[in-house]
């Protein structure tokens, strides 16, 4: 199993999961953070400047996030393999629970659940992290 989760969720994902293992696929990911980084799934800044330039007053809007979805896909998606992709996120992890952490909290619009969908769809099972499921 493959979590998602956001940066600000981690205290909680380590009080109940002591052994997980944190994988940014962020962008930028935060200074502070002692996790793994995994460069494959980061989104490309060049489009991702331009995606938020274009969108910054409507990040939400189903227009941007297909936008996004498009151009995520196209640069990213497209190009792994979801098998290695799955096998080389449990490296990292040393195949312990593996929780992938971008910023945005699961309500809002966020890459990490692209990631998830495609994943899933590929047979490999991955979903959203909350301190409940422990």
């Amino acid at each position: 199993m493959v979590y998602t989760s956001y940066f600000g969720n981690i205290e909680k994902i380590l009080a109940t999961v002591p052994d997980a293992r944190l994988v940014s696929i962020a962008g930028k990911t935060p200074d502070w953070f002692k996790g793994e980084k995994y460069k494959p799934l980061m989104p490309h800044w060049s489009w991702w400047r331009e995606w938020h330039s274009m969108f910054k007053d409507s990040l939400e809007s189903e227009e941007s996030r297909k936008w996004y979805t498009s151009r995520y896909c196209k640069t990213v998606l497209n190009i792994l393999d979801p098998l290695s992709t799955a096998r080389e996120l449990k490296d990292l992890a040393e195949w312990n629970p593996t929780f992938i952490l971008c910023y945005e909290t699961p309500e809002k619009f966020c890459h990490r659940h692209i990631v998830a969908e495609w994943l899933s769809k590929n047979g490999i099972l991955c979903q959203e992290w909350e301190s409940r499921q422990a």
